[in-house]
C-alpha cells in the first residue's frame, strides 16, 4: 500500500472479488482494456467455458471457520482494519 501511495497508483488495476465472481468476463475485459490489449473472441469463449466447467468447484468450496483454527474473528478484523477501511465496498 505504501508503494502504491508513493506515486505508483497508475501501476495497479483493482478487481473486486464480488464483481469478479458475478461477471468474471466483464472484469477480464476491463483488465485487457486497461492494458491496451485485445481480448479475442476465442479467448473469451475459452475463459467462459473454463468458468462454466468450474462451477461445481466454486459452489462446493469449504468455508473457513476461523474459530476452529483458534483465530478470533475480531482479532483478524482488527489486524486487517487498515486494508478493509481502504478497500471495503460500501455496497457489501
Amino acid at each position: 500500500m505504501a508503494f502504491r501511495d508513493d506515486g505508483n497508483d497508475h501501476r495497479f488495476f483493482d478487481i473486486d472479488f464480488v464483481d469478479f465472481q458475478n461477471d468474471p468476463l466483464r472484469e477480464i475485459e476491463r483488465l485487457y482494456d486497461w492494458l491496451g490489449e485485445p481480448l479475442t473472441d476465442e479467448a473469451r469463449q475459452r475463459m467462459g467455458a473454463w468458468w462454466a466447467a468450474q462451477a461445481t468447484e466454486r459452489q462446493s468450496a469449504a468455508k473457513i471457520d476461523f474459530a476452529e483454527l483458534g483465530i478470533p474473528i475480531e482479532e483478524l478484523r482488527e489486524r486487517f482494519a487498515f486494508y478493509n477501511d481502504r478497500y471495503a465496498r460500501s455496497a457489501h
